[in-house]
């Protein structure tokens, strides 16, 4: 079976960026930029409560400001899905 990367997704991201954050997605964006998009997506306790309640962020009752990097990614996706076949 081959695996082949469609995107990278960088989760649990605090700002400001500390040193080891800045070094890791700038290996990311060396490592992996010219070829699939890199999303990042900062921690955010409304995830984890979405998460801990068997919903997306999206099916939660409250709101996150990460909705729209997820939705970017999900438009990706959806819009490579052939791509991805």
């Amino acid at each position: 079976m081959d695996i082949n990367e469609e995107a990278i997704v960088v989760s649990n991201i605090d700002y400001p960026l500390d040193g080891e954050q800045k070094e890791m997605l700038q290996w990311f964006e060396q490592a992996f930029g010219e070829h699939v998009p890199i999303f990042e997506f900062r921690n955010r306790a409304a995830v984890k409560r979405a998460f801990n309640e068997g919903v997306s962020i999206f099916g939660h009752d409250e709101e996150c400001d990460q909705e729209d990097e997820l939705r970017r990614l999900a438009t990706y996706l959806i819009d490579n899905k052939g791509d991805l076949a």
